[in-house]
């Protein structure tokens, strides 16, 4: 709760409870992780998600979450590779296929992303919380500003608070300077 209503320090204290009681509960350091990367310590987030991936390298969650440490950073490749290197029944999940697409429209092949962003994963996206806003990113990237806002709408209008994030995504660098912008987040 306290995560996606974008109270950091609070989530990051009761993460810091859990992890003193249970070392070893990765959601208790994967949402710390995504966390710190929200909030632009990419690198901090790369450091937490790979210590659960010490544990459990085929964790398909720590996966995505670094997968997207990766995209945030710049590093697409090492992006990449983590898609690539994922179970087979992992891949094909409706997270990694929008993880997957926000790829491809970073590396310029809007066709393929939009082949993975069928109307499955966007019916699943609608109702799968702080996904919404993964898809306003990945129209962001792929330069579909309309479709990009319309998401991003209908995030916080289901509740996704995480303004300040939203204020410094990189992803969704494409859609800030349009005036809806400010009203969706207002």
């Amino acid at each position: 709760y306290h995560h996606y209503n974008g109270d950091y320090r609070t989530a990051q204290a009761i993460a810091g409870q859990v992890l003193s009681r249970l070392p070893l509960f990765f959601p208790a350091r994967m949402v710390p992780g995504d966390m710190l990367r929200q909030q632009g310590d990419v690198i901090g987030a790369v450091r937490e998600l790979e210590r659960i991936l010490e544990q459990d390298a085929h964790n398909a969650y720590a996966i995505r979450f670094l997968t997207r440490a990766h995209i945030d950073s710049g590093d697409l490749a090492g992006a990449r590779r983590l898609l690539h290197d994922a179970r087979p029944q992992d891949r094909e999940s409706y997270w990694t296929r929008l993880l997957r697409a926000i790829l491809l429209s970073l590396e310029g092949d809007i066709p393929a992303a939009l082949v993975e962003v069928d109307d499955d994963v966007l019916k699943w996206a609608s109702v799968a919380g702080h996904m919404t806003s993964e898809v306003a990113a990945f129209y962001s990237v792929a330069g579909d500003v309309p479709a990009a806002l319309l998401w991003l709408d209908r995030a916080v209008r289901h509740g996704d608070e995480r303004g300040e994030y939203f204020a410094r995504d990189p992803l969704l660098a494409n859609v800030r300077e349009d005036p809806r912008f400010d009203h969706i987040l207002a």
